[in-house]
């Protein structure tokens, strides 16, 4: 239960203590995208890849028309695993060592300036703009809202099965944020853990309305998950995030191989979502994601 009233404790800041990764502070992102796939590709792979009109976005194509796939990484600036997990793909559909089966493959970066800037976001949650809507203003953040309607159109609106990459300020085993009716996709991917939600949050008004997962689920109606692979900094989340990407491909019929599904999941079914109101909030302790809690236990001040 949340309190105001004193207590004896140590409260912790939120965020306090969090690592971040800061390789991509001052990198122009398109640039580095540009430089991964003009070192790697080669004479036979150059007619299945091809840059989108919006920076930070390419397309690689398989040997048969079929569905889109896409996979994001970066909308939130200090979650970099989604940044690697992107970087690496490219760099492997460039040299050939990765072919598609069918169809064809979207990988973007979210928010470059908030991954250049080292932060979450510039002005406002990204995550949160995925919407019909969205039109580029200043009260949003000029670039953000822009990034979110180029993102919306070109990478988004095409896509018929779509992966979003994230981590989180928390330590935590890697899950899938789904609703219930997917939750055969986070077995396919091996996630043991998964925040499910009913369907009606993934609608407009919902709790998760606006986000990239949403905007693609409300009208596929078809496999769209958000996984946090791990804490922000954290050498295994950018591991993580490469190998659910496979997993994903793989899992949908993009590329060859075969996956493991998890033996067992368990799911958490939140009832009530309690947002901070102020800055000066703080944590009783240092929790994990998923730690056990007994029935009025002080969490946080």
């Amino acid at each position: 239960m949340l309190s105001s009233s004193a207590a004896v404790s140590t409260f912790i800041p939120e965020g306090v203590g969090v690592a971040v990764s800061n390789r991509y502070l001052g990198v122009d992102i398109d640039r580095h995208l540009e430089q991964i796939v003009g070192s790697h590709i080669t004479l036979k792979t150059a007619s299945r890849i091809e840059r989108l009109p919006i920076p930070s976005a390419w397309l690689i194509h398989g040997p048969v028309v079929g569905p889109r796939v896409a996979i994001t990484g970066g909308v939130h600036g200090l979650e970099t695993c989604g940044v690697e997990a992107v970087s690496q793909l490219l760099k492997e559909f460039s040299t050939g060592e990765r072919q598609l089966l069918r169809g064809s493959l979207i990988l973007a970066i979210g928010n470059e300036q908030a991954v250049k800037a080292c932060k979450r976001q510039e002005v406002t949650n990204m995550n949160r703009i995925f919407l019909d809507s969205t039109t580029p203003n200043a009260e949003f953040g000029q670039y953000e809202t822009s990034r979110a309607a180029d993102l919306r159109e070109h990478v988004l609106k095409p896509a018929d099965a779509f992966l979003d990459l994230h981590s989180t300020s928390a330590p935590t085993a890697p899950f899938g944020v789904v609703p219930e009716y997917s939750l055969d996709v986070v077995r396919d991917l091996g996630l043991g853990h998964a925040l499910v939600t009913p369907p009606e949050d993934w609608g407009m008004g919902g709790l998760f309305a606006g986000t990239a997962s949403q905007y693609v689920i409300e009208r596929k109606r078809r496999h769209a998950i958000t996984v946090e692979n791990g804490q922000h900094g954290e050498i295994n989340s950018s591991l993580h995030a490469y190998d659910i990407a496979l997993r994903f491909l793989i899992s949908t019929g993009f590329l060859r191989g075969m996956v493991v599904p998890a033996r067992e999941i368990f799911c958490v079914r939140p009832f009530l979502i309690q947002k901070k109101l102020h800055d000066d909030f703080c944590f009783d302790r240092s929790f994990e994601n998923f730690d056990p809690l007994r029935a009025g236990q002080l969490i946080g001040h």
